[in-house]
């Protein structure tokens, strides 16, 4: 009996399998490759091992392929094999007895590589050299690769060895060093919608270019998953394949969606792009891949706003041109402005519990506050500027009217520290030792001593109230000359007792005490009292509390006692140290 096979019959082979290259001119986008191995197969320098790597579906497996059938070709070994020799088209059908493929992911172990270079040292069968394609070859162990070193290093004359990688990383350097490395890359969009075009056209597939165009796109350069996703569109839609089926079958979002989406936000219509995505969620569409698309929308309009240089974009005309047509209606700024919002939500989408809002969120911040149209920030730009012109004059109108008040207020406040009756001749302290400049602090200085002087040559009176109000200008002093000393100075309070300055320390604080009295200390502390005082100031340190000490109400009693004959007499002599020269009466 015999039996009937009809097409129905007949196994069904995938696209990218029937349409595979057979030859180096029908490899798409990897010129670097295809014209290095033609020439070294003219000249006669194929070397024993090769490394293919690169990205998924970039033409790694079937680049070894036609090397293999391009040194057995009957006709070769030549650049050009003919593909109708046997042994051409045992190779094409994966038939070859002297071409082996090995997946490394399922034969990753030392036995595979072992049983391996047993049988590597037989001739070939058919051809003149037996191909060993090994494909994902970083997943073999450590123990397989120093396997598979020891073939590299010595390697019959008849054997080539092909290792294909997606992660050459992880390929250990021993071997890296023993092979003709090659770097595939991605293919270019054109390129794949070149190759779409010819299988569409070879299978009577009547497809619009805008899903060419979005089927290219979403292959981010692997000419395989380009090629897979055409065959599934037929098997979903039939022999003619539409934008809108690309988006349905494949979840994609089309260009056209994502120009509108800009469109919305540059006219700021916060409302249009919220009934967009209300628009996508209800017909299935996968939110983080819109943003995703958005990204590379808005890295297009970039690169137009930026530099001009559209040719960097591997797009379509058509799409160059709207690109350039949006790109007017956006200043540098908001572009980038709106990369990292979106990069940001795709990010965050992925964790996101409701992905939806996140997308709502920044698509009104992009239409409100952060993307803006170049009109729009011109006189957002005009706006500051005549806000600040206002804004700064009014300062420095305002600052001299109340100059006076605040001046003789501020002066004031800062004396009752010291003294608040002497305040005329004290006021320039505080200033010093609010200024950067630490040099003018003991410049106002000098206004005390002529009043000390007269009493320098006998020795300073020191009592509890010159001790109190010196002691700041003492310790900046100090502060300029040495921090550390100026630092144990603040466990300390002045006072005095039988005209000596008396430094009481807290019990708590002995070891401050007894760095104070080293000689290189107290000689800086000395010194910066006689600064104040003249010569003659004696210092000397206790222990106890500071509040015992204290004799600034003992002055301060008998003075306001005996205040009303003489009352300024009585204080600069007794605060001061100043002497009656010449009385002047009254009225004179």
């Amino acid at each position: 009996m015999w039996a009937i096979i009809t097409p129905m019959d007949a196994p069904y082979i995938s696209l990218y399998r029937k349409y595979r290259p057979q030859t180096f001119e029908e490899l798409a986008g990897e010129e670097h490759v295809t014209r290095t191995l033609a020439n070294a197969i003219k000249q006669g320098r194929v070397s024993h091992a090769y490394l293919f790597a690169g990205p998924r579906g970039t033409g790694k497996t079937s680049t070894a392929k036609i090397l293999a059938k391009a040194m057995n070709c009957d006709k070769g070994p030549t650049p050009e094999p003919d593909n109708t020799c046997d042994s051409c088209v045992e190779i094409s059908a994966g038939n070859s007895v002297d071409v082996l493929e090995i997946d490394a992911a399922s034969n990753r172990g030392i036995d595979e590589i072992r049983e391996l270079r047993d049988k590597v040292h037989f001739a070939p069968t058919r051809g003149r050299y037996k191909v060993y394609i090994i494909d994902e070859v970083h997943m073999l162990t450590t123990e397989a690769f120093n396997a598979l070193l020891k073939m590299l290093e010595e390697p019959p004359a008849h054997a080539i060895f092909v290792l294909a990688t997606t992660e050459p990383h992880k390929v250990i350097p021993t071997i890296l060093s023993r092979c003709q490395r090659f770097d595939f890359r991605r293919i270019g969009t054109s390129d794949i919608i070149r190759r779409l075009r010819h299988i569409a056209s070879s299978e009577g597939i009547e497809i619009d270019e805008g899903a060419l165009i979005l089927i290219a796109s979403h292959a981010q350069g692997s000419l395989r998953d380009a090629i897979s996703d055409i065959d599934q569109l037929v098997a979903y839609t039939g022999k003619t394949v539409t934008m809108d089926d690309v988006s349905a079958a494949l979840g994609l979002v089309p260009y056209e969606q994502l120009a509108e989406f800009a469109d919305l936000v540059a006219d700021r219509d916060a409302a249009g792009v919220l009934r967009m995505i209300d628009g996508l969620v209800d017909s299935g569409q996968d939110l983080r891949e819109f943003v995703h698309g958005l990204l590379g929308h808005f890295r297009g309009l970039f690169i137009i706003a930026g530099t001009g240089a559209d040719d960097i974009l591997d797009l379509p005309e058509e799409q160059i041109t709207r690109l350039h047509n949006q790109a007017d209606r956006f200043s540098l700024g908001a572009i980038e402005h709106a990369v990292a919002l979106l990069s940001e939500t795709y990010s965050d989408m992925r964790v996101s519990t409701d992905p939806r809002l996140a997308l709502e969120v920044v698509a009104v911040k992009m239409t409100r506050t952060g993307v803006a149209a170049k009109a729009d920030k011109e006189t957002v730009k005009a706006e500051p500027k005549a806000a600040a012109r206002p804004a700064a004059k009014p300062e420095p109108k305002a600052a001299p009217e109340p100059k006076p008040t605040p001046a003789a207020e501020s002066r004031p406040e800062a004396k009752p520290e010291p003294e608040p009756a002497p305040a005329p001749t004290a006021k320039p302290r505080p200033e010093p030792e609010t200024k950067p400049e630490p040099e003018t602090r003991p410049e106002p200085e000098p206004s005390l001593e002529p009043e000390i002087k007269p009493d320098t040559e006998r020795g300073v009176e020191m009592n509890a109230a010159k001790a109190k109000r010196a002691w700041p200008v003492i310790t900046a002093y100090v502060k300029q000359k040495r921090v550390p000393t100026y630092s144990l100075l603040l466990e300390c309070e002045p006072t005095a007792r039988d005209g000596v300055m008396v430094l009481l320390f807290n019990s708590r604080a002995a070891f401050h005490k007894g760095e104070v009295e080293k000689p290189e200390n107290m000689k800086l502390v000395v010194e910066a009292a006689e600064s104040v005082f003249g010569k003659g100031v004696k210092i000397v340190c206790e222990l106890g509390d500071h509040e015992g000490h204290d004799e600034m109400p003992e002055d301060a009693g008998p003075q306001r006692e005996e205040v009303p004959p003489h009352h300024v007499e009585k204080v600069m002599r007794d605060e001061w140290g100043a002497e009656m020269v010449d009385e002047i009466p009254h009225g004179e």
